[in-house]
């Protein structure tokens, strides 16, 4: 099945052929009804039950003895009889009107079908809003993991990622008051939705927040006496352990007591560096989804439901694989699997997440990550040197650029040069000289407006690109047309081993995270973020490296400049080399939380001891 999903992935391009399959997704969907129920769905059945009897399932357990006279055969098939209800108000509402209407196990599958037919709604809306190609909803439409737990064996799942998806629609249209009462819902679902909430918060839409808390509302019809919400699901993380890929490599050597502190802490850093460096707010949320459950306890198949859809954006290799390996747990739920090997939890797990963790360690390494966009094939490209003061250097780097086929013009900014840098350019051939004021930043602004290339790449006046550097920035961009912008992994122009160190943490930071320092060169599509470039004084690199990472995905190429170590030399390189770590992150952490000023004229000050005129 996944198999012929991604087939048809490949094929289909025209609109009428992706309308095609989707409908085939709507038929396989009406087929799968007929698929064997999970046993959740007695459980559903049964709270909406004793909901309509008066009773609260969040004050009582399905084996209660206030209880007893309400037992049917739907209640011999409820796990956990002894457990209160884990599912949230809204949740409890659901059920009560769907056994109200039709007490059966195909009126949930069918109410659950109906969001999921929502959510590829919700899909092909944000799809169009972040330009990805109509082929890529086939990713949800035909994928066998929602058929299975979908309208197969009914999970409630569906809801929660139908609730998230309208608020990442929501969120990219900046309709933030439908974003926060979507949140709330899906909260009041299941609770571990609201591991998304801090990712969607920002400065121009916190005044909206107060709304998050309406749906919570629904929760005071079941506020009695010694009802806590939180009370079962923390049980279940702390008593219940299954299929967990973080507990089950650290359980055996933490010992069961020990390890959930240790998830916590693990998943509150992860969440935190995601938080940070993840500027695509969508993004953020599917790996934010993605890390509670790389840390949970316990992980059933059908709670990949919620990053399932997240797929259609960012092709994400390694949770498609995870998708394909886990659906080997479907022999473990069922009763006519009598084979003792499908039962070997340990080889279970093992073969469901080994090419997980194999996939993501390479997307991690390579940095071969997917954005949500699709951008046209690059032709040229614009060169845009910053400089001020650069008569030793500007020569050698324009004669690096002159020669590199695809190149469309070479844009000198000057900054207010009062030596020989401005007469050096412009008796450069092919070469513009433009006035701005100083300050990286503004100048690379000035440029970047100025430029006339498909691409804009950004080069310091003391630095040079190596041959077929400019070629190699549009075959990547040709390749993937989800990229928006990216890095050189650059090499300086000395061969002490304290420069190589640098060069390594250097290019593996611009690979793993798509972060990269100006020296290592830059570039970027101009119509995606040229515009947008703000007029900073200091740290212009990073927050172009964040600008890319915000619009799609940042790529990385082998190769193509050297750099002067110049600025390490004068300034003292463990000196350097500290101010250089701490000021990053100061602004990277500042930026996240929108205390940046305009200029960052501050940061100026902090690194040059004063700001330069």
């Amino acid at each position: 099945m996944f198999a012929g999903m991604l087939a048809l992935w490949r094929m289909c391009r025209g609109t009428k052929a992706v309308l095609a399959v989707v409908i085939l997704g709507i038929v396989a969907r009406i087929a799968f009804l007929n698929f064997p129920h999970s046993d959740d769905v007695h459980r559903y059945i049964w709270e909406g039950r004793i909901q309509n009897l008066g009773h609260n399932p969040f004050a009582l357990a399905p084996d209660a003895q206030k209880l007893e006279t309400a037992r049917d055969d739907n209640w011999e098939g409820i796990n956990h009889k002894h457990v209160s209800t884990s599912y949230w108000p809204f949740s409890q509402m659901l059920f009560r009107a769907v056994v109200s209407a039709a007490p059966s196990p195909l009126a949930f599958k069918i109410l659950f079908t109906l969001f999921d037919l929502g959510i590829m709604l919700l899909l092909f809306a944000l799809m169009r809003r972040l330009n990805t190609p109509p082929h890529h909803l086939l990713l949800y439409a035909l994928n066998p993991l929602v058929l299975v737990y979908t309208a197969g064996e009914g999970h409630l799942e569906i809801v929660v990622a139908f609730w998230l998806m309208l608020s990442m629609l929501a969120y990219a249209k900046r309709r933030y008051a439908l974003m926060y009462v979507s949140l709330g819902l899906a909260v009041m679902t299941k609770v571990p939705a609201a591991i998304v909430v801090p990712f969607l918060v920002r400065r121009n839409n916190l005044r909206l927040a107060p709304l998050f808390g309406i749906p919570f509302l629904l929760s005071v019809p079941y506020l009695t006496d010694g009802v806590s919400f939180l009370h079962v699901p923390a049980m279940f993380a702390r008593e219940y352990h299954y299929n967990g890929l973080a507990d089950f490599l650290l359980r055996p050597i933490l010992g069961g007591s020990n390890v959930l502190p240790v998830l916590a802490c693990l998943l509150l850093i992860t969440l935190a560096t995601i938080f940070l460096l993840t500027t695509d707010r969508i993004r953020a949320s599917m790996y934010a989804l993605g890390a509670f459950l790389v840390f949970s306890t316990t992980v059933h198949p059908w709670y990949l439901l919620t990053i399932t859809p997240f797929l259609v954006l960012y092709r994400s290799g390694p949770w498609l694989a995870l998708h394909i390996t886990s659906v080997a747990l479907i022999f473990v739920f069922n009763p006519w699997a009598r084979d003792p090997f499908w039962h070997a939890t340990n080889l279970l797990i093992t073969f469901e997440y080994v090419p997980f963790v194999i996939m993501g360690l390479r997307a991690m390494v390579t940095g071969n990550r997917h954005g949500p966009g699709h951008y046209g094939s690059p032709q040229d490209v614009s060169v845009v040197v910053p400089a001020r003061n650069e008569q030793d250097h500007i020569r050698m780097c324009l004669d690096s650029i002159r020669n590199q086929e695809g190149v469309r013009e070479i844009l000198v900014v000057d900054g207010g040069s009062d030596d020989r840098t401005r007469e050096i350019a412009e008796g450069a051939a092919g070469t513009r000289v433009i006035d701005s004021p100083s300050g990286r930043g503004v100048q690379i602004r000035r440029g970047a407006r100025e430029a006339g290339g498909d691409v804009v790449l950004v080069l310091h006046a003391d630095s040079r690109l190596q041959p077929d550097a400019v070629p190699r920035v549009i075959d990547i961009l040709r390749r993937r047309p989800d990229v928006v912008g990216g890095s050189f992994s650059a090499r300086y122009d000395s061969s002490q081993t304290r420069f190589r160190f640098t060069e390594f943490l250097n290019n593996l930071r611009a690979r793993v995270f798509g972060i990269s320092f100006g020296d290592q060169g830059q570039f970027f599509r101009r119509k995606s973020i040229a515009d947008r470039i703000p007029p900073l004084r200091l740290m212009e690199d990073i927050e172009l490296s964040l600008l890319i990472k915000e619009f799609g995905a940042a790529g990385f190429v082998r190769g193509g400049v050297v750099s002067s170590t110049r600025g390490w030399e004068r300034a003292g390189y463990a000196r350097n080399f500290l101010k250089v770590i701490s000021l990053t992150t100061l602004y990277i952490v500042r930026r996240a939380f929108g205390l940046c000023s305009k200029d960052c004229a501050d940061f100026e000050r902090m690194y040059y001891g004063k700001a330069r005129a």
